[in-house]
């Protein structure tokens, strides 16, 4: 989930409404979040955190605790010069006791998932300091309008032939704005794009 204002805006989880309604809008108060935020941890992982955080934890002890959720780890997204992005929640009900190959998991996927989110990924450095919020919003990425308008179809998840029937263009042209989408924005796949449209808060197009 990607990070904004001291709020956070779910990008793709599968949570209960009230579980995801807590991590929007109250994590940024729960006192876990200053230790999950500690530079030193590459993630805080539920069997590791101390009892007494968990104790005055309203995440836990009224979100959490009621789902019967035993482990599982979060991790927060931070970009290559430090800026917090957002936060990986992954929660089980049966803890593993082998050694945790989600671990390695985990550490391989953040990394991506913060450029995914990170909303001024694609900006020239001096872009960065001096941009009009404004004008950000109208082309973030220096996409064209029709490439953002495909990017904005990306998050539906929707296949070229469905989107080249919405905007009236060939599946070929679709496959084309994608690639064109995926080389400025330089991400790995329509995933990560549609990650990036929805931190950027673009909407579909109608």
């Amino acid at each position: 989930m990607g990070s904004a204002a001291r709020r956070h805006t779910t990008l793709a989880g599968s949570y209960p409404d009230d579980a995801t309604a807590y991590i929007e809008t109250r994590l940024h108060h729960d006192p876990v979040l200053p230790v999950l935020r500690s530079p030193a941890r590459g993630g805080l992982w539920l069997r590791d955190v101390p009892r007494h955080l968990l104790a005055a934890s309203p995440g836990f002890q009224e979100v959490l605790r009621p789902l019967r959720i035993e482990g599982g780890v979060a991790r927060c997204l931070f970009t290559t010069d430090g800026r917090y992005v957002g936060m990986l929640n992954v929660s089980i009900r049966r803890p593993r006791r082998t050694p945790d190959a989600a671990r390695a998991v985990v550490t391989l996927l953040t990394e991506a998932l913060a450029a995914a989110v990170d909303p001024r990924s694609g900006l020239p450095s001096e872009e960065i300091a001096t941009a009009d919020p404004a004008v950000d919003a109208r082309r973030p990425g220096r996409l064209s309008p029709r490439e953002l308008q495909v990017l904005a179809e990306l998050t539906t998840g929707r296949t070229n032939r469905e989107i080249a029937e919405r905007l009236y263009i060939t599946p070929r042209t679709v496959g084309t704005h994608i690639e064109h989408i995926l080389a400025k924005l330089d991400l790995p796949n329509r995933a990560a794009a549609a990650a990036r449209a929805a931190a950027w808060g673009i909407e579909l197009a109608r």
